[in-house]
């Protein structure tokens, strides 16, 4: 995890892959809101809820994640979890795109300590937060991550596609029915694997290893050892970096990216044909998402003979 804190003292911002959601609530519950001064809210989580709300007002907002910072190679290459959280100012007060002093030499210990950040209490807040999650990771006999998270993000991704791109796709002969049914299958599979972690003997080792195992290669299958179209260093299927925009993230990037500005390209033929390919890669990556998670004896069932 990469814990950065440098743009303000009003709030967190989180980006972080969805599995790390339900990580970092729990966390910025047990956290004491560093502003004395703002009482109405109590903890981290309330005032970061009051200033960067969901849509439906029942969360804080969670960003996804670009590759414009250093978690980049790790959820990118490797396919791990990652979290990029920081304080940042009050977006709606300061209409910036970020606070002078950022990565420049006058981004001093002196000027955090006077004016930034006076006495640290907002570092030392985003330290409880960093060191809670880390020991709940380490400490939990079960990996507490929520992979239903990831099948709400998944369909949501699938749903936002299909508004801004899905009649073209179905005009150049994309089945966009068929991402809607994989990612029903992952959806049913997040439930029978959830099914299986709640109900687990938690005194056979061998057992929640084979859980803590599942959950942790989850991520790692929606890794494309080839990486994205024209893009080999970034190889997350799902989520990856905007193309025109590093510091932001985009859901199926190397769809999205394939179909920008296609029609009336004078390579608009070959164009479609990467497209397409690229769209039945989708289809096997979360197909192996799905593998990953089931229950591994439904692979090698008994006949009625043995």
């Amino acid at each position: 995890m990469y814990l950065p804190l440098q743009t303000g003292n009003y709030t967190l911002r989180i980006r972080a892959t969805p599995m790390m959601q339900s990580v970092v609530y729990d966390a910025t519950k047990k956290v004491l809101n560093p502003d004395n001064t703002d009482t109405q809210f109590k903890t981290v989580y309330d005032k970061w809820l009051h200033a960067f709300p969901n849509s439906d007002k029942s969360q804080p907002r969670i960003l996804g994640l670009g590759t414009g910072s250093d978690h980049a190679a790790f959820i990118q290459r490797a396919g791990l979890p990652s979290i990029d959280f920081l304080y940042t100012y009050n977006w709606d007060k300061y209409r910036i795109a970020s606070y002078p002093l950022y990565h420049s030499k006058y981004e001093t210990f002196k000027a955090v300590d006077e004016f930034m950040d006076r006495g640290f209490k907002c570092h030392r807040a985003s330290g409880q937060v960093w060191a809670e999650v880390a020991r709940n990771l380490a400490d939990s006999l079960v990996i507490p991550f929520k992979i239903k998270d990831y099948a709400n993000k998944l369909r949501d991704g699938v749903e936002e596609l299909d508004r801004n791109l899905g009649s073209l796709m179905r005009r150049n002969g994309i089945q966009t029915d068929l991402l809607y049914e994989a990612t029903d299958l992952f959806a049913a599979e997040v439930a029978s694997f959830q099914k299986r972690v709640d109900t687990v003997d938690r005194k056979n080792p061998f057992a929640i290893r084979g859980i803590n195992d599942q959950i942790m290669l989850m991520e790692r299958a929606f890794i494309d050892p080839e990486g994205l179209p024209g893009r080999p260093l970034a190889r997350h299927i799902v989520f990856a970096e905007s193309s025109t925009d590093s510091y932001s993230s985009a859901t199926f990037p190397g769809l999205v990216d394939g179909m920008f500005e296609i029609e009336g390209d004078t390579d608009e033929e070959r164009r479609w044909e990467i497209v397409k390919k690229h769209f039945s890669v989708v289809l096997h990556t979360i197909d192996s998402a799905i593998s990953t998670l089931r229950d591994v004896s439904s692979f090698m069932p008994l006949s009625d003979g043995l």
